[in-house]
């Protein structure tokens, strides 16, 4: 069944209204010829009576049919606003996630920016606290400051072993040699 105007349903629940008004005085006009005495009308007064009363009757079923249909068309209207508000509703909650989303990655990237310009590793640099460049770069020095160490100008901390390294039981102590020729010479002939 195509959608019909709100016009249409205007003029529908119009035409269900005098319908409805028509069927009561009807009703009305019978019930009152029926006080008078239906005995008195004789047969063709009877005949015009029971054509009144069927149309009275066709005329309450047909008001009632457009009356059914006319809140079948209401709750269906109502039913489409609801649903395109919830469309609504629903592209508003994305889009407000999505936005969320994107300030919790830019942050995220800022933080691992400024701890890597202080030297800072990745999970120092996420704890850093603050939401802008100067906030968080004065975080990052404060603990610098607080945890020891210096910021490297250049980037992330050295992680290459430290040159030289002695193994055993006296770090502090020269190695011994090693060289056969040198180990040789110190044999006593």
């Amino acid at each position: 069944m195509p959608e019909k105007t709100d016009a249409e349903l205007a003029a529908e629940a119009t035409a269900a209204d005098a319908a409805t008004a028509a069927a009561a005085s009807a009703a009305a006009a019978a019930a009152q010829e029926k006080i008078d005495g239906e005995d008195k009308l004789g047969e063709p007064g009877q005949r015009a009576l029971a054509a009144i009363r069927e149309e009275r009757n066709a005329a309450k079923t047909k008001a009632t049919a457009l009356e059914t249909e006319l809140a079948g068309f209401r709750k269906a209207e109502q039913e489409k606003a609801d649903a395109s508000k919830s469309e609504q509703q629903k592209r508003e909650e994305a889009h407000t996630a999505l936005a969320t989303r994107a300030e919790k990655a830019e942050l995220e990237l800022l933080k691992l920016d400024i701890g890597l310009e202080h030297g800072l590793t990745k999970a120092q640099a996420k704890r850093l606290v603050g939401t802008t460049k100067e906030e968080l770069d004065a975080d990052a020095a404060d603990l610098l400051e607080t945890f020891g160490g210096t910021a490297a100008a250049s980037g992330p901390p050295d992680r290459r072993p430290i040159p030289k390294l002695r193994a055993g039981s006296k770090p502090n102590e020269e190695p011994e040699e090693t060289d056969p020729a040198k180990l040789a010479a110190q044999i006593r002939r």
